[in-house]
């Protein structure tokens, strides 16, 4: 019998160990045809197209896409081919029913209070990975009374019943910041802290800011209404908004009760780390777009924003905010600071990805943004809209204007009641809302 995996994505690669001792495939299948015929660089797999599997006599496939919706379609496609197969979300939990607690997790044990920082991320996204080490920062600058103890997606997949045995009704949860919540990423995200929030009744829980959105379609509607119901069933339950259109948002879900949904930073604008700001001596621009579905730029954009810098005398370099390396928390500052030096090294930046603008303006570079579907661009970017170096663009109408006048621009990096935001944080954590005065709103 022939095993094959089909998905050759980050659910693939996060659970490479696991699907390797388990299943044991030969080969990979993907939709994509630039993957075609080559070896998959994380696993060494060989890429065929879907057509070519159908051929094979006796193959067994595992499903490894973490979208429970692609998930769905491209098990129907298997079943019309009659090609047995499996969900690698269904396989997980026996596999790692028999596993043991990272020796890192045991320390969870025994007396005194916790924070445990939920969900944060074992993928390459290095914004994804400077909101963790923004918030680990802080809870160790903020909680020393506390043992702070993380816990990565991929960690809570695979452990989080064990995980629960060691937290008391006391100890106060957390789950990581970002732009995860609602519909669009449900793998790792949203559906990781619905589980979390079923499973810690009991406990203080809060939501570090984030950007709540649920697509105007069938899916969206569904998933809104699952998180809707979960959402209002923890009376103790806070989630923070990183901007005013999740703000509201949550105002609704929560049904206006007082102290459960805030308005507070984007983790990453309250970095305190080095980022090499000062060395700007390449002169190249760099160029940070989305391929993914939260883009927002219109068809031939990409090349239209070249062609612009071209015109303006710039060379342009272009980057991603993804860097390739999946070694999770034991890589994680290393990526970061990487990425923050090679931003801190440019004269320009334009980008419609939100840690990347965010990059830029912890490194002082200049830089050029436009916003994405889910509005997270324009929403974060009014906590730092003082910042002459940093614009938002509206429309590719003005970019040209815009790069002109951004050309050489720098700065250095301050966000205005970043004090007043820590303390605020630090009362909605404790539950001690008579800490603060809560005046942070002004600066919106």
């Amino acid at each position: 019998m022939k095993r094959a995996v089909y998905g050759m994505g980050a659910a693939l690669i996060n659970h490479w160990d696991l699907i390797q001792e388990w299943f044991g495939p030969e080969y990979g299948i993907d939709n994509a045809p630039e993957k075609w015929g080559k070896a998959d660089r994380y696993t060494g797999l060989p890429c065929i197209p879907f057509e070519e599997a159908k051929r094979m006599e006796g193959l067994e496939v595992l499903v490894t896409i973490g979208d429970p919706y692609a998930a769905g379609e491209v098990s129907a496609q298997l079943k019309e081919a009659g090609i047995a197969h499996t969900l690698l979300t269904d396989a997980l939990g026996g596999w790692c029913a028999g596993m043991e607690l990272p020796e890192r997790l045991h320390a969870m044990a025994g007396d005194g209070k916790k924070i445990l920082l939920f969900n944060t991320p074992e993928h390459d996204n290095t914004g994804d990975h400077l909101i963790s080490l923004s918030a680990l920062s802080y809870l160790e600058r903020r909680f020393g009374d506390y043992r702070i103890h993380e816990v990565t997606d991929i960690e809570y997949l695979r452990f989080h019943e064990k995980i629960r045995k060691h937290v008391g009704a006391e100890d106060i949860v957390l789950v990581t910041g970002g732009g995860f919540l609602g519909s669009l990423w449900l793998y790792n995200g949203e559906r990781n802290v619905r589980d979390i929030i079923r499973e810690y009744p009991e406990n203080r829980i809060v939501i570090l800011p984030q950007t709540v959105y649920f697509e105007k379609n069938e899916r969206g509607k569904r998933e809104y209404r699952e998180s809707l119901k979960t959402y209002r069933m923890h009376r103790r339950l806070t989630v923070c908004a990183r901007e005013e259109g999740t703000m509201r948002l949550l105002s609704s879900m929560l049904e206006g009760r007082d102290g459960a949904a805030e308005l507070l930073p984007d983790m990453a604008l309250l970095y305190r780390g080095s980022c090499r700001a000062g060395r700007r001596d390449t002169g190249k621009t760099l160029v940070c777009l989305r391929g993914d579905k939260e883009r927002l730029l219109p068809q031939g954009g990409r090349e239209r924003i070249l062609r612009l810098l071209s015109e303006h005398g710039l060379e342009a370099e272009e980057i991603s905010m993804h860097s390739g390396d999946f070694g999770g928390r034991e890589s994680r500052k290393r990526q970061v600071e990487e990425k923050l030096g090679k931003i801190a090294g440019a004269g320009l930046v334009v980008t419609d990805t939100l840690h990347c603008m965010i990059s830029a303006a912890l490194a002082g570079t200049a830089c050029i943004a436009f916003d994405n579907l889910s509005g997270k661009v324009r929403g974060v970017y009014r906590w730092i809209e003082g910042l002459p170096y940093v614009r938002l663009c509206g429309d590719m109408e003005g970019l040209g204007a815009l790069i002109g006048e951004m050309k050489g621009a720098f700065g250095v990096y301050a966000l205005r009641g970043r004090e007043a935001y820590e303390r605020k944080l630090e009362g909605i954590i404790r539950r001690e809302r008579g800490t603060w005065k809560d005046d942070t709103r002004q600066d919106l």
